[in-house]
């Protein structure tokens, strides 16, 4: 049974809003004895705001609970029996450490509200000005661009806008979504951090003011990425990540090595480097422009199930692939 906003050792009456064969889900009504393990959240928005689920829950027991997260996984839904405990290691920051944000503004109802999406409600918009897990220049510009998209006239009765930003060396990348609201960029300049503006959606991007390229720090070097590309949004627990896969990967050199679901295939970049003969395959144009202008590997752009069979066989194949998982042609290509 899964019970939002409660914690290990919890004692609770809930009331039960969804139940199947194999699971159910609840709403915690009463906390009748709470865990030893609770912890005030530092968020005033917790419980209302749909981002945080752990905030109550200390920084030790989330850990723990998260490698009990991934021990279930693998053994409910891959049918594998892991040796021991999972280990989860912290990341360097437990706030302030998300270079990527996407709030909703929205006018309904003869008003704005500008802040994330409200926890068991997507459809309603929590008002957020201040967000705790945010960049620090991130929280900056939303403060100012929060102000600015509540002007008069600026937006429409019905309107629903999506606003990423994302923290690069440069500054502060903004990609409005579907549309970006008053199109002559008149608060653009005057918004702190700000280098880039873009605007689109699931059918591509375009920049409409700012510079022409902006850069991440990976492995210690700058990398030129597209604004509304997707890399980790911890960018220390995602070096961390990458680090530990380059090292998993052992001595590359002269080998054949497959980036599957590659993004701007930061892994393939760096074994690359060290040697080895690298295919990355990417679905996102801007990426694979962006991999095919820096060089170093092949890139095969489209689905990874259409387009693995050309780049086998390997003797590495990492694979990152989306919240979907992996497609079944994928694993049969593999096995």
């Amino acid at each position: 049974m899964f019970v939002p906003w409660t914690a290990p050792g919890d004692r609770v009456r809930v009331r039960v809003v969804d139940s199947k064969k194999r699971w159910a889900r609840a709403l915690p009504e009463e906390i009748l004895h709470p865990s030893p393990d609770r912890v005030a959240p530092p968020c005033a928005h917790f419980g209302v705001c749909g981002g945080c689920r752990l905030q109550h829950v200390s920084v030790e027991e989330q850990l723990r609970w998260k490698g009990r997260f991934v021990h279930d996984a693998l053994k409910r839904i891959g049918n594998l029996e892991p040796e021991g405990d999972i280990r989860v290691d912290p990341a360097p920051h437990g706030l302030q450490y998300r270079g990527r944000m996407t709030f909703t503004v929205a006018h309904r109802g003869g008003r704005v509200r500008a802040g994330l999406r409200e926890a068991g409600r997507p459809g309603r918009v929590a008002e957020v000005e201040f967000c705790h897990i945010a960049d620090p220049k991130i929280q900056e510009t939303w403060s100012s661009l929060r102000q600015s998209l509540r002007k008069p006239g600026l937006l429409r009765a019905g309107t629903v806008v999506r606003v990423t930003l994302r923290a690069v060396q440069e500054g502060i990348v903004v990609l409005f979504s579907p549309r970006c609201p008053g199109r002559d960029g008149e608060y653009f300049a005057g918004l702190p951090h700000v280098v880039q503006v873009w605007e689109g959606g699931s059918k591509g991007s375009r920049l409409l003011w700012g510079r022409d390229e902006v850069h991440e720090n990976w492995f210690g070097r700058a990398v030129a990425v597209p604004g509304p590309s997707f890399t980790q949004v911890n960018a220390l627990a995602g070096q961390g990540l990458l680090d530990a896969v380059v090292e998993a990967a052992g001595d590359v050199k002269g080998r054949k090595v497959v980036d599957a679901y590659a993004g701007l295939s930061l892994t393939g970049r760096e074994l690359a480097l060290k040697g080895a003969s690298v295919t990355a395959i990417e679905l996102d144009p801007a990426a694979t422009a962006a991999l095919a202008e820096a060089g170093g590997v092949r890139v095969l752009e489209g689905r990874v199930e259409a387009r693995l069979p050309e780049a086998l066989p390997a003797d590495l194949v990492i694979l990152n692939p989306p919240r979907s998982g992996l497609h079944e042609h994928v694993v049969h290509h593999l096995l």
